[in-house]
């Protein structure tokens, strides 16, 4: 657990880096996605009992662990033509600004120039009703697309009308949508008919809606730290000829409270 930092510190950014590194955690069979990643951070935090400064801008960084090689020194340049890079973005509220700064992350922590898949998780606030706050994101990851930085993009945890309505507004159409069944014990009929119509790729996934929960961010971050979580990025990283999973890691953003 993380229990003390600088009074510089704005920002902190907790970077598991590549998860296939960590025995500990690969050997187990977890129950969901968040048990997963809160024993990631809690071994990240548990070997860095002593955080660096924060930075001039007030980051603080934590992690990656030496052993778990970060995708710039995992392989060479010119390899990175072979790979496949997945990337899932969870946001706590509807802030473009904190969904520019997650991709921009991903980017940065992943020493590329282009993500080929990225998944936008709609925050639990987000109903129907959201279409105007959703839209607002929305052009953030067309911005991304429009300059080469993000091939697809797809959503997940989202109401079927609201990505109805989402995609026929669009300029740039989702081509992912995920489905999660823990919410939902059948694909809803009307998605699937959609998706087939506009050749969209449904999928479902375990991943909830608020994968770290406040409760199991108390066992990362001393509570009393005034920090609450921006967002949090998944990678995956593929090698394409063999759909071999190369490297798999977490990044999480936590901003001071006012």
């Amino acid at each position: 657990m993380l229990h003390s930092v600088s009074d510089k510190a704005k920002t902190i950014h907790i970077e598991t880096g590549n998860m296939l590194n960590m025995n500990n955690i690969m050997l187990k069979v977890w129950q969901s996605p968040v048990d997963e990643l809160v024993e990631c951070l809690k071994i990240v935090a548990k070997e860095s009992p002593d955080p660096p400064p924060a930075l001039d801008d007030g980051l603080l960084k934590i992690g990656p662990l030496k052993n778990n090689s970060e995708l710039a020194n995992s392989f060479d340049v010119e390899d990175k033509k072979d790979l496949k890079i997945n990337v899932k973005v969870f946001v706590t509220k509807t802030d473009k600004e904190s969904l520019l700064n997650a991709v921009n992350g991903a980017l940065s922590s992943l020493a590329t120039d282009t993500i080929d898949s990225l998944v936008l998780a709609c925050p639990e606030t987000m109903t129907e009703k959201s279409l105007s706050c959703l839209q607002e994101l929305w052009r953030v990851l067309e911005d991304f697309v429009d300059s080469k930085k993000i091939i697809s993009v797809g959503l997940s945890n989202i109401d079927t009308q609201l990505f109805i309505s989402l995609y026929n507004w669009a300029k740039v159409k989702p081509s992912i949508v995920q489905v999660n069944l823990a919410t939902c014990c059948v694909v809803p009929p009307a998605l699937q008919e959609f998706s087939k119509q506009n050749d969209v790729q449904l999928n479902t996934t375990s991943d909830p809606a608020d994968i770290l929960p406040k409760d199991s961010m108390k066992q990362v971050i001393e509570p009393q730290l005034p920090f609450s979580l921006v967002w949090i990025f998944r990678y995956q990283v593929q090698v394409k000829c063999r759909g071999v999973l190369a490297s798999k890691g977490y990044v999480v953003c936590c901003q001071r409270s006012l």
